[in-house]
């Protein structure tokens, strides 16, 4: 397209709109005019018609000092209301305009809105009942001759969210309503309106008559003649939706067991504190033990209980300013901001402190911890937290030991107050055992092995159901299903100390049978370790002469008790099918001694 053609499709338009315009240069004088303008308000024959001799005395300077503004900023666009001009048929007409600056001629246009006279008792009614019925909770403040801001009017909407009355708020600053620091917070939000004449949004936490709630609030100003009069606002109660957001966010950066920031929380904070660059900064990284073997023995529920009675002592052993993460599984950390490696030191030793001193379900609650700390901007966070992982598993390997044999230790006492059967039966099985290794000159290695499990070959007992255990009628299908577990159970909790590795096959074949009818895994003759073997045979003899201890061969006998003499013979019966014949030959040598 050329622009002598692009020149006649502008002047056609411009021509045809039904909206009086005019074109003005930087020196305020008219370069043309529509054909509504040229109708409504006529038109000069003088070549040089300026625009302020439209404009009427008493609006000449209002009307000039805004084009000055504009042809100087290159401002896009303004509005002037209720202004008087004389047009060119001399006549004198109120209206509104609107003048845009066209950045290609460097010219404005200007429109003309003619003012409709109504009654103003009418005008009030018609916007009073929009105030009134609208389903948006409004008020109005007023802009005092002082510049104080002040509450003039509530609709009936708003009365109904918050609780106030217009009665009640009229004539009082947003300080006498709300206090001296909420107030100055919510008028400070009023004064922003006010200075830049402009629209603005927010959300604010009002603690009103209707209770504490979360509010968008939308204020607009209402200029007339260039002056904020007023300030109209709108309020939606939001307080569902910051919940529901505040939720959300909270659940995207914490640990939803333990209430502990997550790993993500840790990234961002990591980032956050390198901006910063604000040192020292220790990282403390701890490691949860014992909890595999509680998950193994008394659940996952009770693993969490673990985990959260660890998280608790973090809680009390840190500080408001520092951060408490939990890295995953078993893994804790803790970012401790503007803290030098003593002051970390104390924290962990805290934490030492405390731990030491707790126990869950009588397992003894243990933290491997390690620290580093960062003291200069040229050392990464990343490898801080490396260097305090490798001294918390340095340190968890120098403890490995001491906890073992103390976690041991409790899971039999917790055997022995769960189920004291149990532990007697342990111990008379002891005192059989060693007759048996005695008779028949073990060596010590051997005699070590069959002593130590024999002292821990029931513990899987612990993951049973304890009132299982002890009811005095015979099991069900269901509960000897369960029952039949317990060497599993053993098996899974012994795995875990190292100590107890070469006996662990000794104690998880202990109920398996010679023909291959036992548990868990159907070994038959000599397939079945040789200790598992004599185990075997001690414990049935133990269950049938002494009630209360469960077996698949006492069962009948749960609630008496066998003499020894009747319980060899019922060993003997069920001899190369349940047990090792010679095992059985050794064992009647030593009860018939």
């Amino acid at each position: 397209m050329d622009n002598e053609y692009l020149s006649t499709l502008f002047e056609e338009i411009f021509n045809k709109l039904t909206i009086p315009i005019l074109a003005v240069d930087e020196n305020f004088i008219i370069t043309t005019f529509n054909n509504d303008f040229i109708q409504k308000y006529g038109s000069s024959d003088e070549e040089k018609s300026f625009i302020l001799n439209l404009i009427s005395t008493k609006d000449q300077k209002k009307v000039k000092n805004e084009l000055v503004l504009l042809f100087n900023s290159r401002k896009e666009q303004s509005f002037l209301h209720n202004i008087t001009i004389n047009d060119f048929n001399n006549n004198s007409v109120e209206v509104d305009i609107e003048m845009n600056f066209l950045d290609k001629t460097g010219e404005l246009l200007i429109n003309f809105y003619e003012v409709v006279s109504e009654d103003l008792d009418e005008v009030y009614q018609k916007y009073k009942t929009i105030f009134n019925n609208t389903n948006d909770a409004l008020f109005l403040i007023d802009v005092t001759e002082d510049n104080d801001l002040v509450y003039d009017l509530l609709n009936p909407i708003h009365e109904k969210l918050t609780g106030l009355k217009t009665e009640q708020v009229k004539g009082k600053t947003p300080q006498d309503l709300l206090g001296e620091e909420v107030g100055a917070q919510v008028e400070n939000k009023y004064r922003k309106c006010l200075n830049q004449k402009g629209t603005i949004s927010y959300e604010e936490k009002l603690d009103l008559p209707n209770g504490t709630k979360y509010w968008l609030t939308k204020l607009s100003p209402v200029i007339i003649d260039g002056k904020v009069t007023k300030i109209i606002g709108s309020a939606k109660d939001i307080t569902q939706m910051k919940e529901q957001r505040d939720e959300i966010e909270y659940i995207s950066f914490h640990d939803q067991l333990t209430g502990l920031y997550n790993r993500r929380f840790y990234d961002e904070k990591v980032k956050e504190i390198e901006e910063e660059r604000k040192f020292p900064v220790t990282i403390i990284v701890g490691d949860l033990n014992g909890l595999k073997i509680t998950n193994d023995v008394f659940g996952h529920e009770a693993g969490d209980g673990l985990l959260k009675l660890t998280a608790e002592i973090l809680k009390n052993s840190t500080r408001r300013k520092d951060y408490l993460v939990r890295w995953g599984g078993d893994e804790f950390c803790i970012i401790a901001p503007e803290t030098n490696f003593k002051e970390g030191k104390e924290i962990l030793d805290r934490i030492n402190k405390r731990t030491g001193n707790s126990n869950f379900r009588d397992i003894p609650v243990s933290i491997a911890l390690g620290l580093a700390t960062k003291k200069s901007t040229e050392q990464s966070l990343s490898i801080i937290f490396n260097e305090a992982e490798e001294n918390m598993y340095r340190n968890k390997e120098r403890q490995k030991e001491k906890f073992n044999n103390r976690l041991l230790q409790s899971l039999l006492t917790k055997l022995e107050k769960s189920n004291y059967y149990v532990v007697d039966h342990s111990q008379r099985m002891v005192d059989l055992a060693a007759e048996f290794a005695a008779k028949f000159d073990f060596p010590d290695n051997k005699k070590d092995r069959l002593m130590k499990a024999i002292k821990v070959h029931d513990i899987g007992k612990l993951a049973l159901d304890q009132e299982m255990l002890k009811q005095k009628t015979e099991f069900s299908n269901e509960q000897l299903n369960k029952f039949k577990k317990h060497p599993e159970y053993s098996y899974k909790i012994i795995n875990n100390f190292k100590s107890f590795h070469r006996i662990t096959s000794d104690i998880i074949h202990h109920h398996e049978h010679w023909d291959g009818s036992g548990y868990p895994d159907n070994l038959e003759g000599k397939n079945i370790p040789r200790l598992s073997r004599i185990i075997a045979v001690i414990d049935t003899f133990d269950a049938l002469t002494f009630k209360g201890v469960n077996h698949e061969l006492a069962l009948d006998y749960f609630n008496t008790s066998m003499s020894d003499e009747d319980a060899l013979n019922k060993i003997k019966e069920y001899k190369g099918v349940y047990f090792d014949p010679e095992v059985v030959n050794k064992f009647e040598e030593i009860i018939t001694e």
